[in-house]
């Protein structure tokens, strides 16, 4: 894999609430939803950003994750539980209406309609209408309840990222089965999880990036790899071009 270093230089940022970004949703519109550690959030278009104020107290942290189900409801995974934002009012789903955690991170809809939320010590959860449908979790099938990444990919299977427990590939058939980069995966964390249009799964560890061949993952070793260096996550830019977040910048793989 060719690695390209590019400096970026004279780019206008729009101004946002706060400069520790924690994740952006990008709409299929190209809206962009910016969620920081203040209590909103960032809408941008059209190179200028609006805030979008949360009455519901996230106590610092801020948000993880952001879904646009719809221009008047919102989905955010906070560490002050699951907010959705509908009509301008808020509706919050945490341990104290009946969730197994308040730490969630990520947020997925599949396209059956069911949502998926990923928490850091509750495990995962599959939720509809207002309810939980099932737990995922130590006690259930997956071998963490640390979740950092929720994917489905184009046969409907969803997949899994931990902290610690692998990859695990829920099938439609509610069939579970794990995969792991080593015989220990202590201190693995699998932050990213992508499909691309040939149907390979890449998968971004924060020791580096890995394919998943239907079989086995296994860890892909770049040419020019910085020893120290933390990955974080994994984007196609469907242009030819993969860009990855690390500790200590961006790389652009062609």
């Amino acid at each position: 894999i060719r690695l390209r270093e590019t400096n970026i230089t004279n780019i206008q940022v729009p101004q946002i609430s706060s400069n520790r970004v924690n994740i952006i949703h990008e709409t299929p519109t190209g809206r962009l939803y910016v969620g920081t550690d203040a209590n909103q959030i960032d809408i941008c278009e059209n190179n200028q950003c609006k805030p979008l104020v949360i009455k519901t107290s996230v106590d610092g942290n801020g948000v993880r994750d952001v879904f646009e189900e719809s221009r008047n409801s919102i989905w955010l995974a906070t560490y002050s539980g699951i907010i959705n934002i509908r009509n301008g009012k808020e509706i919050q789903y945490s341990a104290a209406q009946g969730m197994p955690a308040d730490d969630f991170r990520t947020i997925l809809k599949d396209r059956q309609g069911n949502f998926w939320f990923g928490s850091r010590s509750g495990g995962l959860v599959k939720f509809r209408d207002g309810k939980i449908l099932k737990l995922y979790g130590q006690k259930n099938g997956l071998e963490s309840n640390y979740i950092m990444a929720v994917t489905e990919t184009s046969n409907g299977d969803i997949y899994v990222g931990t902290h610690s427990g692998g990859m695990s590939i829920i099938s439609p058939d509610g069939s579970i089965r794990t995969y792991h980069l080593r015989e220990d995966d202590a201190g693995i964390l699998l932050f990213n999880i992508d499909e691309d249009k040939q149907g390979r799964i890449w998968v971004m560890a924060n020791t580096g990036p890995a394919l998943f061949d239907g079989d086995s993952l296994r860890s892909i070793t770049l040419q020019q790899d910085t020893k120290g260096k933390t990955y974080f996550d994994w984007i196609d830019d469907e242009r030819g071009s993969i860009w990855i977040t690390t500790s200590i910048g961006v790389i652009q793989i062609d």
